[in-house]
């Protein structure tokens, strides 16, 4: 959620909008923003220590109470009138006794509570019974936030046509507008045919919800049928990540974390990146691949089947389908790869972003 801000804002000011980002006062950021943008950085709420803080902090996972955030960045002396529109990375942000047009990005590919509730056993890390009650209390918390933040802002801004239907059925006032990242013109250069290079990557490779682990025991029964192929992984491993990826029948290496720019040029190095997660609600990471011109293999669910209608290779949730696609993306990487980036450039460049933005920020409801 935190790069959609960061993307959003770096969009428009290169535009020429006007362009305040708001951050909590110890949030990280990827760098330093660009000049045409205003930092604004609002104090972080201290809960204190005590039993009745850690109580009041357990029962707001459930409350659908605005963040206080924007309320606070509003009162600080900022002129309403000179950001009268406020866009929003989450639905907690909407605060209806703001007096500003509240535009909010919808985190979430299902409206109903059985759907958020189903994502539990996914989502959950350890064994502990606290940490399963706290996962489950979250999402219930996650659904109530959400449908506040849907009713109350002035428009909600759906990541996926499927999802945007389903809003306005609801009776949302709701738009598709896709998350952005910078599409560069042309795509990067393609790297020497052999051996093909792979990439995948998240910011902890055991996560859960990366699915990490899945990928590699499907890709333990990959074969390479002659070919030189080799994995990158980037980000922190576990030891039971490294177990499973000695089990690979090709190379796989581990780069650890790596700061952005390594990191893209870690992409323009490989000729396909793989992204197995089946519940991110948009894969930055992909849409990052795919911007600099490289084929994506992505599951075949909402949201990467629409982010990857074209650019892409999508697996139904089987380890064997998963292999299968793998094994297309290495014969077709760069045909796919160029699709890639003209679809990104259409469908999530900065560009189109900011297009969609400005027709919106019209909107009078």
């Amino acid at each position: 959620m935190a790069t959609w801000c960061w993307e959003a804002a770096h969009a428009l000011a290169a535009a020429g909008d006007d362009v305040t980002l708001v951050a909590l006062e110890d949030a990280p950021l990827p760098g330093q923003p660009s000049s045409g943008i205003r930092l604004h950085r609002v104090p972080r709420r201290h809960r204190g220590d005590g039993l009745a803080a850690k109580l009041r902090a357990e029962i707001a996972r459930l409350s659908a109470r605005p963040d206080p955030a924007m309320r606070q960045f509003v009162t600080a002396g900022t002129a309403i009138d000179t950001n009268p529109v406020l866009l929003l990375n989450s639905s907690s942000l909407v605060d209806p006794a703001l007096p500003a047009r509240q535009f909010v990005v919808a985190w979430a590919r299902e409206s109903r509570l059985v759907d958020y509730l189903s994502r539990i056993p996914r989502l959950i890390q350890t064994a502990s019974p606290v940490a399963a009650v706290r996962t489950a209390l979250d999402a219930v918390g996650w659904w109530r936030r959400d449908w506040h933040g849907y009713r109350h802002a002035t428009m909600v801004l759906a990541t996926t046509s499927r999802f945007r239907d389903e809003l306005a059925r609801a009776g949302v006032s709701v738009t598709k507008v896709h998350p952005c990242v910078r599409v560069p013109a042309t795509p990067a250069p393609f790297p020497p045919a052999a051996p093909v290079r792979l990439l995948s990557a998240a910011y902890q490779l055991g996560e859960p919800r990366k699915r990490m682990a899945w990928m590699l025991d499907a890709l333990a029964g990959f074969s390479a049928r002659g070919r030189a192929v080799q994995l990158t992984l980037v980000g922190t491993p576990t030891p039971e990540i490294e177990r499973r990826a000695a089990r690979v029948p090709i190379d796989v290496t581990f780069t650890g974390p790596l700061p952005r720019e390594a990191f893209l040029a870690e992409i323009d190095a490989h000729h396909a990146f793989l992204f197995a997660s089946a519940l991110d609600d948009w894969g930055y990471v992909a849409a990052e691949a795919m911007s600099r011109g490289r084929a994506v293999v992505v599951p075949d669910a909402p949201p990467f089947d629409e982010m990857g209608a074209a650019g892409a290779i999508r697996f139904a949730d089987r380890a064997d389908a998963f292999v299968s696609a793998v094994d297309q993306v290495i014969d077709t990487a760069e045909v796919v790869g160029h699709a890639a980036h003209r679809q990104a450039m259409q469908a999530f460049s900065h560009e189109a972003f900011v297009s969609a933005v400005r027709t919106i920020a019209d909107h009078r409801g």
